[in-house]
């Protein structure tokens, strides 16, 4: 799992129906987290409970991940019905439920529909295939505790474990101290628990900047390494569905969750293991020019890469956590 360390850094809308929340009943079920997550690989006995910085916070990441499991498992379904169900011709509640499910489809995803026979037009398929791919890969997470490969996912809160080693020190992986990190790297490494980040020249950094205060970032995924790390805990947003009214326009509902960043940041797990594709896309303005410096965040600008760069909207990552929490 070595890397360099890196420098960090869907067509025309069918619907003009704003998107609503509909609350969910979160079920009480037993967590997969700990399991998908082989917290086995990671608690050695030698350094503590808390070796990946996660134990204080770890009632809040087990709610939220349970409760994104819900929220993906909704947007499955919803799926599946717009796949194999026509729109109600007659106005009324069977047609109202298709156009909430349906909608945000295209909305978020660019995905353009068959209204007559139900599921994407022949010009859409190609988005469809691909986000009904990511949901499924998550569902299949959540519900056998891996990855349909088997990765060993990690998950770390904070960046506090990984460590610069110098090309003199003893290489990690050596337990009979033998060997020095320059027999394999000429510049050092940072390194923790199995995920090297391996320096190129002395010019590259001597840590990884994945939780930078100033950019206020809640999570970061390495998708190539198999972990996912989350720096934002201290104020633990949760969903809160008590407090979410029936109808209420998702774009006028700036609300960040635990579960919602949950959906987020397994869209990039999924989306960028085997192709650096499904990212934050950069933003463009209602005119369609590119927004500096900035990322796809929230539903203003999702409408905006929908209307002018729709082949992205389903490579963007916050489409998918706010299909979900819609559904």
């Amino acid at each position: 799992m070595s890397r360099a360390i890196p420098k960090m850094s869907c067509g025309r809308l069918l619907f003009s129906l704003a998107l609503c929340l509909v609350p969910a009943t979160f079920v009480a079920a037993e967590s997969g987290i700990y399991d998908f997550f082989a917290v086995g690989e990671r608690y050695f006995p030698d350094k503590g409970a808390d070796y990946c910085g996660c134990e204080r916070y770890w009632d809040d990441l087990e709610e939220s991940y349970d409760e994104a499991a819900e929220l993906v498992d909704a947007a499955v379904k919803s799926m599946a019905y717009i796949k194999k169900t026509p729109r109600p011709k007659l106005a009324g509640k069977e047609q109202w439920n298709w156009d909430r499910q349906g909608g945000p489809l295209t909305s978020l995803f660019a995905i353009e529909l068959d209204i007559e026979n139900g599921g994407p037009k022949e010009n859409s398929k190609h988005r469809w295939d691909y986000v009904e791919k990511i949901y499924g890969d998550m569902k299949y997470g959540f519900d056998n505790k891996k990855t349909r490969d088997n990765r060993p996912n990690a998950l770390y809160c904070g960046q506090g474990g990984f460590k610069y080693y110098e090309p003199n020190a003893n290489y990690p992986l050596d337990p009979t101290g033998k060997t020095k990190v320059k027999d394999k790297y000429q510049f050092g490494m940072v390194y923790f628990n199995w995920r090297k980040f391996v320096r190129n020249s002395d010019n590259e950094p001597k840590a990884i900047e994945y939780c930078v205060p100033s950019k206020n970032t809640m999570a970061r995924t390495n998708a190539k390494m198999s972990f996912i790390m989350w720096c934002s805990l201290e104020d633990w947003p949760t969903l809160d569905v008590e407090h979410v009214e029936e109808g209420e326009a998702l774009d006028r509902y700036q609300r960040h969750s635990g579960s919602g960043a949950w959906v987020h940041e397994l869209a990039h797990y999924y989306g960028c293991y085997e192709e650096t594709i499904l990212i934050d896309q950069p933003a463009v303005d209602e005119n369609g020019a590119l927004i500096p410096n900035t990322a796809t965040y929230y539903i203003a600008l999702i409408f905006n890469l929908v209307r002018y760069k729709p082949d992205l909207a389903c490579k963007t990552a916050d489409s998918y956590k706010w299909y979900a929490v819609a559904m």
